[in-house]
This record gives C-alpha cells, structure tokens and sequence, in this order.
C-alpha cells in the first residue's frame, strides 16, 4: 500500500517534470486563481472529534484522522496518519471503479496517456462523487499539458475534500509556476493547516512569504 500511496501523492501535481508552465494562457492563470478564492470558505482542517469506535462512519474517520494528522508531533507520526487517509480515500466501495483505476494508474505510469484517460474519465463518469478519480485525471491532464482541463478537475476535487493536502498541494505547485507567487502562498499555507508536515510544503512557504510579503504585496 506505500507503493500505492506514494504514487498517488506524486500523481497530485507534486511531479519533477518540466512543463513550460510560463507559456499558459491568462485564461488558466485566472481559473488557478477562482480555485484558491474557494479555500477562503473551506471548513476548518480538523475537528474536536475522537478516535472512532467500532460501527462509526468512514466521514467521523475521515474527521478523527485529520484531526490527529492537524495535531501531529513528528513527521515520522503524520505519516503514519497520512497512510491511513490514503487507505481510505482509495477505497472507492466499487471493484469495477477500482479495477478502471489500476488500470488508469499502470498506463499512465507507463505514459500511455491517452489509455489512461480513457480509464479516468470512466471513473468519473461512473463515480462523480469520488474525488480520487477526478485527481488522478488532473494530474494526466497536468501531465498531458492541458493545464485549463487540469485545473478544473482539481477544482471538483477540492470540492469533494476540501482537505485534500495532495490536490492543494498540486494547487501550490502549479500557481507558483505560473507566477501567481500570492495565490500559490495561500494554498500552502492552508495545507499545512491540514498536513504541517506534507513534503516540501514549509519550505515552499517560507520561500514565497519571503518573496511576496517582503515585497509588501
């Protein structure tokens, strides 16, 4: 399941591929912006919610897990937390939406992304309420150079979870390459509100405070 895990993350826009972000349309820039707007009306990262009992519901789960990935001490224990997110959210309660999935993941770790898109917007299509479908589909699109397409997937994730760490910080990664150093800030800011230790996510932070707070933007 770490194999899983780790592909999954990378697979949310956090990816060491250069893409020429700098030729995007003001168009996407703009619709970047629209998706950060939306995380001012974000519910808080976690709530006063207690490990659950037996029979509790995967959403008071989801709640308890949060709150302990919020309140996390070591990085060594946020990723135990974060490990358990991730099984959860990767459980999509369907096996053929989850055999479309590994299917969309083989082919596009294999860079087959037209067969992979296929298998995505399949997911979605039969899964609209699953957000792991439309973030896995953002990042091929991400991949694929259809930033417009990527963004608006990320969008109906970020819908779904609004906690996403992974999608928010794929948000960051892509506002910051397209030179939206003041949007990319607030996306950081508020992932480490919800995963304070999300790899690279502090340095990010420090970074672009510097840069735009320093500049009295």
């Amino acid at each position: 399941m770490k194999s899983f895990r780790a592909l999954a993350a990378a697979c949310s826009f956090i990816l060491a591929f250069g893409t020429g972000a700098a030729s995007l349309l003001a168009e996407e820039k703009a619709q970047g912006r629209d998706v950060v707007s939306s995380l001012q009306d974000a519910p808080p990262a976690a709530q006063d919610v207690r490990p659950p009992d037996e029979g509790t519901s995967q959403d008071a789960f989801l709640d308890s897990l949060f709150e302990q990935l919020a309140k996390a001490k070591t990085a060594q224990q946020a990723d135990v937390i974060e490990e358990a997110i991730w099984n959860v959210w990767t459980q999509s309660g369907s096996p053929s939406v989850d055999y479309l999935m590994r299917k969309g993941l083989t082919a596009m770790a294999d860079g087959h992304h037209g067969e992979a898109l296929i298998y995505f917007t399949q997911v979605v299509t039969l899964a609209p309420g699953y957000a792991e479908g439309w973030s896995k589909r953002s990042a091929l699109y991400y991949l694929m150079e259809d930033y417009q397409r990527a963004l608006k997937d990320l969008e109906q994730v970020l819908r779904l979870e609004p906690r996403h760490f992974a999608a928010l910080g794929g948000l960051a990664v892509l506002l910051d390459e397209l030179g939206d150093k003041e949007g990319a800030l607030v996306a950081y800011r508020r992932v480490l509100t919800i995963h304070p230790y999300l790899d690279g996510a502090r340095e990010a932070e420090e970074r672009l405070s510097e840069e735009v707070e320093g500049q009295g933007i």
